[in-house]
């Protein structure tokens, strides 16, 4: 179980990761993406967690930036492939990937009970698994979609991904 000086370490690659996942998400979902998003998600997710550390070392322990951070990309983005009519197989694998990092953020919060009940795991260490767990679903829903649009486009997985979603979202505008 981590202690605070840790959980810096812990928070930043969470934090950097909804921050990757908001841009990417807004670069799919949108015909034209500013230069200036994931520079500016990356120093606010980075500062989220500076800010909350700060904080700590002051006995406040604000975490309404960081929780800002992770909480972003559970309303944006559904709502973002919602508007853009994603595919509903992209848009469940995102429900899922939600649902998983929900009971992720359960077992974190419930940390000691969770140890004290098994004895042998946190719910700190669950949380990472459950987190995994949301991460390999998307990875997965990504892989399924770039090698649908490449068989069908006969095109490489990467470019033929961006640009059936790039050519979906022209025509609808």
């Amino acid at each position: 179980m981590p202690n605070n000086d840790r959980l810096v370490w812990d928070r930043l690659p969470i934090a950097l990761a909804c921050a990757g996942l908001l841009a990417g998400s807004y670069a799919e979902t949108h015909i034209a993406a500013p230069r200036w998003l994931l520079p500016s998600l990356v120093v606010a997710a980075v500062a989220s967690v500076f800010w909350w550390s700060f904080t700590d070392s002051i006995a406040v322990g604000d975490l309404r930036p960081y929780l800002l951070i992770q909480g972003a990309p559970l309303v944006l983005i559904p709502l973002w492939q919602w508007i853009a009519r994603l595919p509903s197989a992209d848009r469940i694998a995102f429900s899922i990937a939600i649902l998983l990092y929900v009971f992720a953020k359960a077992f974190e919060l419930n940390d000691h009970a969770v140890f004290d009940a098994l004895g042998f795991l946190s719910g700190h260490t669950i949380k990472h698994l459950l987190a995994v767990a949301a991460a390999a679903v998307l990875v997965a829903s990504f892989v399924r979609r770039a090698n649908t649009d490449a068989h069908s486009a006969n095109f490489s997985p990467i470019s033929a991904a961006s640009g059936h979603t790039k050519a979906r979202l022209k025509s609808q505008h």
